[in-house]
């Protein structure tokens, strides 16, 4: 079983790419229980909402496993949530609850934001997408994890996420 995580900052085609990959690939697919969760309560989050995201997201990942699927894709994952978590609430240590590093990942996707912002009730910066975008590179750097970054067109998001999932 292989795992690819799409993953980057707010408004960078995560869900978009997913969606595409969804067609093209015999995949089992996770989506951001974050946005499930956050659609559902309407809340102004605190550091315990991030923890319950995580468990979220954890059971999302779990419940896929299930049924041994060659690939599983999942529209982010902990390390999201670690990074959200540095940016909105840097007295807790999320690694403390969850290390997202130890998650069995074999490569990231990590989308960069040159694309237009697209504005929903749940993205808040669109000026500071590049300066996100270098934390999560940096963190997934410094971690060791496999990553690819991904920018350009949709299509040719598509077809360099497509390339790389299938040399795994």
């Amino acid at each position: 079983m292989k795992t690819i995580v799409i993953t980057g900052p707010e408004s960078s085609g995560k869900t978009t790419l997913l969606r595409a990959l969804r067609s093209r690939l015999d995949a089992t697919l996770i989506p951001e229980y974050a946005r499930i969760f956050l659609n559902k309560k309407k809340i102004n989050t605190q550091f315990h909402h991030i923890l319950r995201m995580a468990q979220g997201q954890l059971e999302l990942y779990e419940k896929a496993k299930e049924h041994s699927p060659e690939l599983i894709i999942a529209d982010t994952d902990l390390l999201v949530l670690y990074i959200w978590s540095k940016l909105k609430f840097p007295e807790f240590d999320f690694n403390k609850f969850h290390s997202w590093e130890k998650r069995p990942v074999d490569l990231y996707l990590l989308c960069e934001p040159d694309i237009p912002w697209e504005a929903d009730e749940l993205r808040e910066d669109p000026d500071g997408r590049y300066k996100i975008f270098d934390l999560y590179k940096n963190t997934l750097s410094k971690a060791g994890k496999d990553y690819i970054v991904l920018s350009g067109t949709e299509q040719q998001r598509i077809e360099k996420a497509e390339e790389a999932i299938n040399k795994l």
